[in-house]
Order: structure tokens, then sequence, then C-alpha cells
């Protein structure tokens, strides 16, 4: 199988709002098909909704896209990690990502393996939060941070 076409699958069924109790889905003749990360949009990313877009992706994976098997959920305010870790220098890359979460934007990063060819794929989901970092519970202001130079 072609990764390009299991991500394009991927986005697909993540942005479909799926039913949940009195709330329809998006697909009428699917009504459970998709993902229920649209309950989520523009939330804060903290240690309350990180595992639950967890298992809404996770869930979502499982039940519809049988062609892969997911081995990693990761996102991209994992870089918050070095923040605490390094007091005063970053790496540049992990800077990049935490700006990226100041204006609002989450990824998640999906790794999987495509079961009938054991090709290893990625995919990463943008996922559009509330973007004050000091009220996600992180509570650090990474912009006194400075930059690691080569």
């Amino acid at each position: 199988y072609d990764t390009d076409r299991i991500n394009q699958g991927l986005w697909q069924l993540l942005s479909t709002r799926c039913a949940v109790g009195d709330t329809p889905g998006e697909d009428d003749s699917l009504p459970t098909y998709g993902s229920q990360l649209y309950a989520l949009l523009y939330r804060r990313i903290g240690y309350e909704t990180k595992p639950l877009i967890m298992a809404y992706v996770v869930d979502a994976i499982a039940t519809w896209e049988k062609r892969i098997t997911l081995r990693d959920v990761s996102f991209l305010s994992d870089a918050l990690s070095y923040v605490r870790g390094t007091p005063g220098t970053i790496p540049a890359t992990a800077l990049a990502n935490l700006e990226k979460i100041a204006a609002g934007i989450e990824a998640v990063d999906l790794q999987y393996t495509v079961i009938e060819s054991q090709v290893a794929g990625n995919c990463v989901f943008p996922f559009y939060t509330a973007s004050d970092l000091t009220l996600q519970g992180y509570g650090y202001n990474f912009y006194g941070v400075q930059k690691v130079t080569a």
C-alpha cells in the first residue's frame, strides 16, 4: 500500500465527526465512522486533554483503519520536556515546535506500519488549540529561552 493513500485515509478518518450519544455523525451511511476529536477542538492541550486525544485517535484507527498497525502516537508539545530539562538553552527544532504551539497549532504524530508490506509510515495530523501556554498547565514562559546555535 502507498503511505500517501493511507495518510489521506487517516486525515479523512480523524477529521470526520462520528456519532456519539444523541450527536449525529457526518456520514449518514456510516454514522459511527470518524473520531471524537472534534469535541476537543480549540481546547487547551495539557495533562487532561492529551490522553483524550490519544484515546480518540487510537480508537478511531483501531476501529476503521485495518491496513496499518499503529506503533506510536506523540505530540508536538512533547518538545516542552526540553524546556523543563534544559535551563537557558534548547535545540532550535524544539524552539520552532514551541512557537507553533504558542500560535495554537498542536500536531499529533502517528507512527505506523503497513500490515501488508511491513513498510513504516508517518502521518502528522494538525490539531488547533487555545494558544495560551501558561494556562495549559505547563507553567513556563519559553520566550525567555535562547536558541542553541551551531
